[in-house]
């Protein structure tokens, strides 16, 4: 929230984002298997991912970062709505960066399944992830 604040106000945000990712890392070292701190450690790594998005190194170190903390989400509730949709985000950004074009259409198509799959699991979500949805289908059907 207080990165998403920062932005807003147009001041830097991406050491508020690195700690949030420090503590969702925490969060995830509890015994207890919860798959909320995995979705939000995923998550953390989508918005850094995001917020880096000019340095391609870093960008795809927190998409495969982001896209391992998501794995272990469905290790625990392969449902996991949020869960879905973040891998689903990370699988779009990880599409858009992509250069070559059967993988960014493979990557596409399963960042829309994802997408899918989250609205299917939680109606709530079509608000959000509608949009992700429609360009992760944009990135692998072929235009007229």
């Amino acid at each position: 929230v207080r990165a998403d604040w920062l932005a807003s106000q147009g001041r830097p945000f991406v050491t508020s984002l690195e700690a949030a990712l420090t503590k969702a890392q925490l969060a995830t070292k509890s015994p207890e298997m919860y798959p909320d701190a995995w979705q939000t450690l995923a998550e953390s790594h989508l918005r850094l991912a995001r917020a880096l998005a000019q340095q391609p190194k870093l960008r795809d170190q927190h998409v495969a970062a982001g896209l391992s903390a998501a794995a272990k989400v469905f290790a625990i509730n392969p449902n996991h709505a949020l869960g879905l949709f973040t891998q689903g985000a990370l699988l779009l950004l990880r599409a858009q960066t992509e250069r070559d074009l059967n993988v960014r259409r493979t990557v596409a198509q399963s960042a829309a399944q994802a997408l899918q799959r989250a609205i299917q699991s939680d109606p709530f979500l079509t608000h959000d992830a509608a949009p992700l949805l429609e360009r992760a289908r944009a990135s692998y059907t072929p235009s007229n």
